[in-house]
């Protein structure tokens, strides 16, 4: 008998791309509801990330969608606005809510509560961990408050969806709970704007390649620093960052004397140019956001075909370099032997796109 429920997902911020192409895939299988219909909840920060062409293209691929934006003003005032806009659309037994983010958790919980409906929590993180690190000054009362919210959530589920492995253990261990009901879905890019290339190989000269924005923990001046080490290496460095990103980069060009090429170009447009790249720089350090971390920057690069340069506090991908040899695991706290490390893995570079492949397999698909 073909089941059918009223999923409604919410997520606090405008999805990228890649996130409609999660909740087409995710849902549908994870809850075994053929023919369900999606009503699907946005509340922006900045409007103008609702681009028209980008919603078109959502609802060509996703027919059975509803999509519905709400202007974000304050965090009570957006809740009191989605509650009412959701409040009409919920039965106790054929609505299952999907919540993206703690906001969307706060809101779906109060209405698991009220009406008795199940929903599904995907936290994207760890956010008390977050607020922590980044030191904006958050009151220990209101880290406790999140904690708790936290845990309730979790443990009254339905589903929880997490990004990595290391998050589940990380919120088991955290909480002193058994989480059973959990899937894990990896930050995957939309692998259809992704070419691997079947040989590639060095001649004279080494490409090096970075994508990504320039915040403090993409420990850009380390890249610098690492290539500084690279004596006698012939190689070019490109950064694919944002407009305001070129004063940094050309400082530290001109600060370590390493020359890079900047380009300002959309995430569409740099897909295709990955392939030609022999190494994708992905450094963090250690921090418990890090280590339970999902960064979609890994898939690019694995898409493409590119060896990715990391450290071992990258959530499950520093493992997945090591599993399936694609690229190399560096101690930014120790450049000079990181640098021999890459050397050497420069000297001995050989392609194959079979790993690459098979890694992004991987990630691109569901964990339990």
């Amino acid at each position: 008998m073909e089941i059918k429920k009223n999923v409604i997902a919410i997520a606090y911020e405008c999805p990228f791309q890649s996130d409609s192409l999660l909740i087409q895939a995710l849902l549908p299988n994870l809850l075994s509801l053929k023919g369900s219909s999606y009503t699907l909840v946005f509340s922006p920060k900045d409007n103008s990330v609702v681009d028209p062409v980008i919603i078109n293209e959502w609802k060509k691929n996703l027919p059975n969608v509803v999509f519905k934006f709400v202007k974000r003003k304050q965090i009570l005032i957006d809740f009191i606005k989605l509650f009412i806009l959701l409040i009409n659309k919920i039965n106790k037994n054929e609505t299952i809510l999907y919540s993206r983010g703690y906001l969307p958790g706060l809101l779906t919980y109060f209405l698991h509560v009220i009406f008795g409906c199940e929903y599904i929590f995907d936290p994207r993180g760890i956010l008390a961990e977050e607020l922590t690190e980044d030191s904006h000054g958050y009151s220990k009362i209101y880290i406790k408050v999140i904690n708790k919210f936290e845990k309730c959530l979790i443990k009254h589920s339905k589903q929880n969806i997490f990004v990595s492995n290391k998050m589940h253990k990380f919120y088991e261990n955290k909480h002193n709970i058994v989480i059973k009901n959990y899937l894990v879905k990896y930050n995957s890019p939309d692998l259809e704007k992704f070419d691997i290339i079947e040989i590639k190989s060095i001649e004279t000269l080494v490409r090096f390649v970075y994508v990504g924005s320039i915040v403090k923990y993409q420990k850009i001046e380390e890249i610098f620093l690492l290539l500084a080490t690279l004596k006698n290496v012939n190689y070019s460095m490109h950064f694919y960052v944002p407009d305001h990103a070129s004063n940094l980069i050309k400082q530290y060009s001109n600060s370590y004397n390493i020359p890079s090429d900047i380009f300002h170009l959309k995430n569409y447009e740099i897909c295709k140019k990955l392939k030609n790249y022999h190494y994708g720089f992905l450094l963090r350090g250690e921090t418990f956001v890090n280590l339970v971390s999902s960064p979609i920057k890994f898939g690019e690069y694995v898409a493409s075909g590119v060896r990715v340069i990391t450290t071992d506090y990258v959530g499950d991908y520093s493992s997945f370099v090591k599993f399936f040899n694609i690229g190399l695991i560096i101690d930014i706290e120790d450049l000079a032997s990181s640098g021999e490390l890459l050397k050497r893995d420069i000297e001995n570079y050989k392609y194959s796109p079979k790993p690459f492949i098979e890694c992004i397999n991987l990630i691109s698909g569901c964990e339990k």
